[in-house]
């Protein structure tokens, strides 16, 4: 298969991303396997892991990619499905993090998701739409870094998101996506 387009060079992440799909990692993986993982990563990346990880300092995006498409070369499943348990990981982590205060409409934890998109990245900012009572839409748009490991794990980070809120029966697709050449990279979300 054809590698998707990417833009890795430019952007960072928040070191609070970066914890939680290292958190992920380590549990999935288990002590003995994540070690061997942290033996063949290339020598800058290691290092990288080895100084520690600040939850509050931004991270190089290209780094941050190729730690996730580590990991998920080390399991048995397929890569798309591990990315998205990151993401689901993530906002686990750290919507929980900062008390999840309760809100009970889902159109409204999707439109403070996206205005709070620069607290987890430096690049491009999101915009929501709504869809209808059970549904909306979210565009990543002008953004200058994407891969498709980050975008798998975006959609499980907002469909655990709107679960958090008590959404039931959360759903996520990706109907464009920068990585296949689209204009953005959208979100549909659904839910019951």
């Amino acid at each position: 298969m054809e590698r998707e387009l990417e833009q890795l060079a430019g952007g960072s992440l928040h070191g609070r991303v970066v914890v939680a799909h290292l958190d992920w990692g380590r549990q999935r993986l288990g002590q003995v396997a994540w070690a061997r993982l942290h033996e063949g990563l290339p020598s800058a990346l290691a290092r990288w892991l080895d100084a520690g990880i600040d939850p509050h300092a931004w991270y190089p995006f290209a780094d941050c990619v190729a730690l996730d498409r580590a990991i998920a070369a080390a399991l048995p499943e397929p890569p798309r499905q591990s990315w998205r348990a990151m993401g689901r990981h993530s906002a686990s982590m750290n919507l929980l993090m900062d008390g999840a205060p309760h809100i009970a409409d889902p159109h409204e934890v999707l439109r403070r998701d996206t205005m709070l998109q620069g607290n987890w990245v430096d690049f491009g900012h999101a915009r929501y739409q709504p869809l209808g009572p059970n549904g909306g839409r979210i565009d990543l748009v002008e953004w200058s870094c994407y891969a498709d490991a980050f975008c798998v794990s975006a959609e499980g980070f907002f469909e655990r998101a709107i679960g958090i809120y008590g959404a039931a029966g959360p759903r996520v697709t990706q109907s464009a996506c920068l990585c296949r050449g689209d204009e953005t990279c959208r979100f549909e979300i659904e839910w019951e």
